[in-house]
């Protein structure tokens, strides 16, 4: 080999070694989740609707739907329901 080439491989080794050692401390997170739920009309309505019952916190009605709160806050706005107490 020629002496270039003995330090390019050189130069690449150590890249490789760091970036072994990099991944070491800083491992790759790979994010594999499930995609959006989609949610039709008539179930938004029952919702929201049920968010508007007395005696029923809005936290409790996303947890009994399984939904997160600022769905149920979203969808109050969006389908301009007007309080029905």
């Amino acid at each position: 080999m020629t002496e270039r080439s003995e330090q390019n491989d050189a130069c690449v080794a150590a890249t490789f070694a760091a970036t072994q050692a990099s991944r070491a401390l800083h491992p790759v997170i790979e994010i594999v989740g499930e995609r959006r739920r989609a949610y039709d009309d008539a179930f938004r309505r029952r919702v929201v609707l049920a968010s508007y019952e007395t005696g029923q916190s809005v936290r409790a009605v996303a947890r009994q739907f399984g939904v997160h709160v600022s769905v149920v806050y979203r969808w109050r706005q969006r389908l301009d329901f007007v309080n029905p107490s």
